[in-house]
């Protein structure tokens, strides 16, 4: 889970070896300030209310709850499912402040433009490295745009080595979750 008021958040990279997970976050903006919260799993959580309806995701190897929306923390308030564009897109939060974005998704994607130039041998292609970015605010909103990771022209003669279009998802999923009560 993160906040970030004012910049945008990406997740770059994330990998697990064995017990041990690396989250790699990535900034719009360098030197910058960015809240984060790491949830593990407990055997004892408080419960913060008593409700039919919610949301509990077990361990497929042991059956274990490692997420109840019934704890006093990382209730969901809402899901963003969208396309990346290249400016914020808003997204209304039902409380003004104590929210946080958790990562679903990385979002990694490659877009590749160009070809032969001027109808010879010779191609050219500008290739674009981008992730998702979510930047929380102070009025109940939280952002979405995209964060170039990479950008570079490449170009040469002879057979082009790719082709040109889109290659990984410019979709960004996230969680937007009560984090008020940690």
């Amino acid at each position: 889970m993160i906040r970030c008021n004012g910049v945008f958040v990406g997740l770059r990279s994330r990998n697990q070896v064995g017990g041990t997970y690396t989250w790699q976050l990535i900034t719009s903006s360098p030197v910058v300030d960015v809240e984060y919260w790491v949830f593990d799993t407990t055997d004892v959580a408080q419960m913060a209310f008593v409700t039919t309806k919610g949301m509990r995701i077990r361990n497929p190897n042991n059956g274990r709850v490692v997420f109840d929306s019934r704890y006093k923390y990382m209730r969901v308030l809402s899901m963003i499912n969208t396309a990346v564009g290249t400016g914020g897109q808003p997204y209304p939060v039902p409380i003004t402040s104590g929210f946080a974005v958790g990562f679903a998704n990385a979002s990694l994607s490659t877009i590749i433009a160009g070809g032969p130039i001027s109808g010879g041998s010779f191609w050219l292609f500008q290739v674009t490295v981008q992730v998702a970015g979510f930047m929380t605010t102070n009025n109940g909103e939280v952002q979405c745009r995209a964060i170039t990771i990479n950008s570079f022209t490449n170009e040469g003669q002879g057979t082009p080595p790719y082709g040109g279009g889109i290659i990984g998802s410019l979709s960004a999923i996230a969680l937007i979750c009560d984090i008020r009560n940690y």
